[in-house]
């Protein structure tokens, strides 16, 4: 039996931007059992028109999206009756988008298939709140494109570990460009900033926070910063303008930390193939 795979906005699109001419993760990510909400195939439909992709990219997304669209299952009015507002209550989630109608997609295919299954997603922050749900309910697991290049790899005889190698630093890149370019825009206007309010010294710690925090890869202490501003919205309004061209900050630096430990990780052990 092939478990059911729940596939989210994020993970679709990042797994197609680093995909190779010869289509190698999508054709195996096609031969899964999949499941998409008809919210994330819309989202994923606009979406690959907001990030930060190249050309090819975005020509290579368009043109594998529709074959996805077999793939869109919905639940039934029973589950969306009794329990969607339960679900958002439950996770204190407001947002209507492609991760709350994916954790309610898995929730009634748990029940109608009797069976646990995977829910891939990018999307940290929701990941950790969508998380206690799948535990209480005892849906199955949710994971990242991390989680699924590694699954992918065990389980596809002919995935090799060089190319699992290349597609996991291909991804690093991915989400690394975005990070530095977010540290190297604060550290060139750092100056400024401190010039005209010289005497706050919490402007320059939080500065300086982000400032290491990226270079440490660790996201704590970037959004214990990030927060700080927002939280100060007018006393730091061009820092604020700064933090909102980079609004999934916390996530890129969360995979790519993650990235980072599976890579040095897969230089000393090795994974288990299908035997």
């Amino acid at each position: 039996m092939i478990l059911p795979v729940v596939l989210d906005t994020c993970t679709i699109i990042n797994l197609l931007r680093i995909d190779e001419d010869d289509e190698f993760l999508f054709k195996n990510l096609r031969k899964l059992n999949l499941n998409i909400s008809g919210c994330v195939y819309n989202e994923t439909q606009k979406n690959v028109n907001k990030k930060p992709l190249t050309k090819e990219q975005k020509n290579y997304i368009t043109q594998q999206l529709p074959s996805f669209a077999t793939h869109i299952i919905n639940p039934n009015e029973k589950v969306k009756n009794d329990y969607f507002d339960e679900l958002k209550k439950f996770c204190n989630y407001a947002k209507e988008n492609g991760e709350l109608h994916s954790t309610l997609l898995s929730l009634h295919i748990c029940r109608t298939e009797k069976i646990r299954l995977f829910f891939y997603t990018d999307d940290f922050p929701a990941k950790r709140q969508f998380s206690q749900y799948f535990s209480y309910q005892q849906i199955g697991t949710i994971g990242d494109s991390v989680d699924l290049l590694l699954f992918l790899y065990w389980s596809v005889s002919d995935f090799k570990e060089k190319q699992l190698n290349k597609y996991l630093q291909n991804l690093y890149s991915e989400y690394a460009t975005p990070l530095k370019n977010f540290s190297n825009k604060i550290s060139e206007k750092k100056e400024f900033w401190l010039k005209t309010k010289p005497k706050d010294t919490k402007l320059k710690d939080n500065l300086s926070k982000i400032e290491k925090g990226c270079n440490d890869l660790n996201f704590v202490v970037i959004n214990d910063a990030i927060d700080f501003f927002k939280s100060n919205k007018n006393k730091y309004k061009e820092i604020n303008d700064v933090i909102k061209e980079y609004p999934d900050i916390n996530t890129e630096t969360e995979i790519t930390v993650k990235i980072k430990d599976i890579l040095g990780k897969l230089s000393n052990y090795k994974i288990c193939k299908c035997l």
